[in-house]
């Protein structure tokens, strides 16, 4: 996948990528209260704060710093929410193929 110009090898159902994806995960909820914290001191610390929370994220998700020098919320948030959607993505995919194997091997019982 690309990401604010950077090429992201990333695997919802890799071992490495998938423990990544978890400790980002368990991170982002104490920075997201920071980002709240900031909004009392405006909008300028709001967006810088946020911009360094989706940083972090993605960095410790995919193994790259995707948002390196980026200072602008959009670009930052494009990244966010591009990387969610493919991870959504490739789960609702790999969820369908486990489906389809759990049907196929349910078939295959009856003929045992």
């Amino acid at each position: 996948m690309l990401l604010n110009g950077h090429e992201v090898d990333f695997s919802y159902v890799g071992a490495e990528d998938a423990s990544r994806l978890s400790d980002a995960s368990k991170a982002i909820a104490s920075r997201l209260i920071e980002v709240e914290e900031a909004q009392k001191d405006g909008w300028g610390n709001t967006v810088a704060t946020t911009i360094d929370c989706y940083r972090e994220y993605l960095r410790t998700a995919t193994g790259i710093d995707v948002l390196e020098n980026c200072g602008d919320i959009e670009t930052a948030e494009d990244a966010y929410f591009g990387f969610l959607a493919e991870v959504a993505r490739q789960k609702a995919e790999y969820m369908e193929r486990r489906a389809e194997r759990i049907r196929h091997y349910t078939d295959l019982k009856g003929l045992i």
